[in-house]
């Protein structure tokens, strides 16, 4: 119970940031470095064929930070249509016969409300952050997915890499902790591209980055502009990174480019994890973050410091884990796309340009089965696929979507969308926020490395580390 606590507590925290089966008594599996091939999923149990006539009719579903009622929405300032609008129309029209209550779930509190309503059969499909998914299958709240999977693509019904990128299928958010069962489908997921400032880079005299920079390639750019801009006469930083970010994916990514994510193992067995945060590779992660770090304007420290981003008065040259939501609405809402052609996103710092990328997914209680689980796989596919998610991107968008109908949807002006779809094809970082120790420890430790590097300060990173790993040594012997 102690341990399920620890790992509730620092997926909580994880939550406030991005807004992502039963692996007791497997053998300890290790994530895959970037770019690996993914893991092999157990075989299930061939299911019957479904009977769906004998299905109930009534379903509740839980959703994290939606709307119910008919609104606005704030980014695009048009009117959009609510959930509740959602099951009168195009739910209804699918399943016939059918009744559908919404829950929207408030984002703060939002996992203990979640697990309440499945151990309660409160609820039978829902939506949460992915890094909370496997430990919900680890307590038998919610049943793995594999065998409806692979019942509908033996049948040639229903292929899950036509509908979503493949290899969220496999992302540690959408596995069992032993990695051998999907447990949800993708619902949203994470924005987090690089985005550089081509006229703060044409006044400096510094070359745009590469499609596919290095992480050397963005320090040299940093530290070239950062100070009085030579044509304005104004102070420029040549970055901009969350100091204090709670998951850090920053450097997640810059580990996966080191290739050393400081641990590997099963993260539903903290006892038997392999730690290695003071190796050649992470340590040159986070010395990376530290040094970029310098750039950085000193609101940074605490998260702020991007207000002028994409606005015509930006003073920051390289934005890393931001997205194009402002520059994308102001187009929405006016027409005018200059800042859209000003900012230029490009690919993520991990293996082939990837990027840690939390998946949020849909799951399905536990509690159902027979005829009401099979339909509840029908909702569940109906809820994720093309029809729904494009109504939903629609009216409350733009956001990231891990089904492939975002490729479609997404106005062709969007290339920061488009750029972190390329990105999202190559996510397969486990996420720091998984690990049990990482809230407890290691995010206050590379917060404050960062943060004193923002203010100016020389900090000892393999110090640090070295210290940091004796003590998760100690941490995991005692679980």
């Amino acid at each position: 119970m102690k341990k399920v606590k620890i790992l509730a507590l620092i997926v909580a925290l994880a939550m406030l940031a991005s807004c992502a089966g039963n692996g007791g008594g497997a053998a300890p599996a290790a994530p895959p470095a970037g770019g690996d091939a993914p893991p092999a999923q157990v075989a299930a149990e061939p299911l019957p064929e479904a009977d769906l006539d004998a299905a109930k009719t009534s379903w509740t579903i839980a959703i994290a930070g939606i709307n119910l009622d008919d609104g606005m929405n704030a980014t695009t300032e048009m009117e959009a249509e609510g959930f509740n609008t959602l099951a009168e129309t195009l739910l209804t029209d699918r399943f016939p016969g059918h009744s559908f209550e919404f829950i929207a779930v408030p984002w703060d509190g939002a996992a203990a409300r979640i697990h309440t309503l499945l151990a309660t059969g409160g609820a039978d499909l829902i939506t949460q952050g992915g890094a909370f998914i496997p430990q919900l299958h680890a307590e038998g709240l919610i049943q793995s997915l594999t065998p409806f999977i692979d019942r509908d693509e033996a049948a040639g019904a229903w292929r899950y890499g036509d509908v979503f990128f493949e290899n969220l299928r496999y992302h540690p958010h959408t596995n069992s902790f032993d990695r051998t069962q999907t447990l949800t489908l993708p619902w949203q997921i994470g924005y987090r591209v690089i985005v550089q400032d081509s006229l703060l880079f044409e006044q400096w005299g510094v070359p745009l980055l590469p499609e596919y920079p290095t992480p050397q390639q963005l320090l040299e750019a940093a530290r070239q502009m950062t100070g009085i801009n030579p044509v304005t006469g104004e102070q420029n930083y040549g970055v901009w990174i969350a100091g204090n970010s709670l998951n850090m994916s920053f450097l997640e990514a810059a580990a996966d480019h080191f290739g050393d994510l400081g641990v590997s193992g099963n993260f539903g067995d903290p006892a038997n994890l392999e730690w290695s945060l003071n190796s050649p590779g992470f340590v040159s992660a986070l010395q990376w973050a530290v040094d970029i770090a310098r750039y950085a304007p000193a609101a940074a420290a605490v998260g702020q410091g991007f207000e002028r981003i994409g606005h015509e008065d930006g003073d920051v040259a390289i934005m890393i884990d931001r997205n194009g939501g402002v520059m994308v609405g102001n187009y929405l809402r006016t027409g005018d796309y200059s800042m859209i052609e000003r900012y230029i996103p490009v690919m993520h710092i991990g293996q082939n340009g990837g990027n840690w990328t939390p998946v949020d997914g849909m799951a399905m209680n536990a509690q159902l089965t027979d005829a009401d689980a099979d339909m509840a796989w029908e909702i569940l596919k109906f809820m994720t696929g093309p029809e729904v998610k494009t109504w939903f991107f629609t009216n409350w968008g733009p956001f990231a979507l891990g089904n492939r109908v975002i490729e479609d949807i997404v106005t062709p002006r969007d290339h920061f969308m488009q750029m972190n779809n390329r990105i999202v094809a190559q996510a397969n970082i486990p996420g720091f926020e998984m690990n049990p120790f990482y809230g407890v420890s290691m995010q206050p430790v590379f917060a404050e490395l960062i943060s004193r590097s923002i203010a100016g300060e020389e900090v000892d990173v393999q110090a640090a580390m070295d210290d940091l790993q004796n003590q998760a040594v100690i941490w995991s012997a005692m679980q």
